[in-house]
This record gives C-alpha cells, sequence and structure tokens, in this order.
C-alpha cells in the first residue's frame, strides 16, 4: 500500500505533495532535521512545526499508480515552485529530475507573470538571508564557466540612458545613519578624494567617543 499525502502551511497556504509507504515515518523524517526537502525544511523553521499540516489525501494498491496519483495531486494542487513547496512533478520516487521533466516545468513557467502576493512572499523569504561561503563559490565557479553567448548582454551595449540611470542608481542620498546626503537638511564634507562624508555622524561619533 502507498500513500499520497499533502503537507499544507496554515499560514501562507502553500503546499507540497508526495508519497510514502509509511506516511507516520515520512511525517517524522520531513519535521526533523534531516528532512530532504529543502523549501519544507525552511518553511518549519520559519513558521514552526505547529503550522504545517500533514495528512494522507489518497491510498494506492501499487507504486505505478502511487506514481500516477502524485503528478495528478501536484498539478491539481498547483504545488511546484514558486507556488508550492514541489521542486519536480512527482512520479520519480524522489529521484532528479529527468531532461523532459525539467523541460517540461521549464516550458510551464514560460511567459507566467508571478503575482505582486508571490513576489512579496519570495522577497521576504530571502530577507536577512546571507548565502555561505560555499555557496557563493559555486555561484561564483558557474558564472566564470558560463559562454559568454549565455549573457544576455551579450553583443550589446548599454545605452548613454541607461547608463545615465545606472549611474544614479549608485548615488547614496542619505548616510547609514539615515542623514540625508544631498538637498534640504544636509551637512556634507567633501573628503580630497571625493567621497562625501556626513557632518551629522560625524559629530555624534565625537559625542559617543567623549562619553
Amino acid at each position: 500500500m502507498y500513500f499520497i499525502y499533502v503537507i499544507e502551511n496554515k499560514i501562507n497556504g502553500m503546499k507540497y505533495v508526495g508519497q510514502s509507504k509509511s506516511p507516520d515515518a515520512r511525517k517524522r523524517q520531513h519535521f526533523s532535521s534531516r528532512s530532504d526537502c529543502p523549501y519544507v525544511k525552511n518553511a518549519i523553521e520559519k513558521y514552526g512545526k505547529d503550522n504545517l499540516d500533514f495528512s494522507t489525501i489518497e491510498e494506492c494498491q501499487t507504486l505505478e499508480e502511487a506514481n500516477t496519483r502524485e503528478v495528478f495531486w501536484i498539478r491539481h494542487l498547483g504545488t511546484l515552485r514558486p507556488n508550492g513547496y514541489n521542486l519536480r512533478e512527482g512520479g520519480e520516487a524522489g529521484g532528479p529530475p529527468s531532461s523532459e521533466t525539467r523541460l517540461k516545468m521549464r516550458r510551464s513557467q514560460l511567459g507566467k507573470k508571478q503575482s505582486e502576493e508571490t513576489k512579496r512572499k519570495r522577497a521576504a523569504s530571502h530577507r536577512g538571508r546571507k548565502n555561505s561561503p560555499e555557496t557563493i563559490e559555486k555561484m561564483r565557479k558557474a558564472a566564470r564557466g558560463r559562454p559568454p553567448e549565455k549573457c544576455s548582454m551579450f553583443g550589446k551595449r548599454h545605452s548613454d540612458a541607461t547608463k545615465q540611470k545606472m549611474s544614479l542608481s549608485q548615488i547614496k542620498t542619505h548616510c547609514k545613519r539615515g542623514h540625508p546626503l544631498e538637498g534640504k537638511g544636509a551637512d556634507v564634507a567633501i573628503r580630497p578624494s571625493g567621497k562625501r562624508e556626513c557632518r551629522i555622524c560625524c559629530r555624534v561619533r565625537r559625542l559617543e567617543s567623549n562619553g
């Protein structure tokens, strides 16, 4: 006997669909530090176990049937990322997605625009999170080995207007403490290097150092 189960986040409604011969054991694994589903694990760490509900939704007699029904429920409930916690279309018993599956997933997302709510959820989930040194190194290696033609700007040049916008976006309007660096209320000193320095912050630091 095989079981199709669903994990639902009570806070944001996002779900994960899976299959198992022993749903109780699978639940314990999901809700432990050994969980092999990164998005479910992150959700538990963020919202707590009490805010994630685990339930079985269907019984299957064979693995083949379970694979078919897992695919059905993932599609029916819309649990693929970024709308849910599933990374694959299912039916592969946890193995890596095939090239055909990856192509289908990629095509299913083409032309789709994320809702503002989804964008906010994704931004909130990444806020304050820092990549580990290992992740940064992997990203660096991946970028280094990427063919130039894969770059979206390959063979193109930014227009003068775009360059101006990019330059202006790098100009800071406030210091780290929130004091204005330009316009009304600004009190700024220009260093020999050309860098602007907030005089208000300088006075505050002197007062703090003098106790």
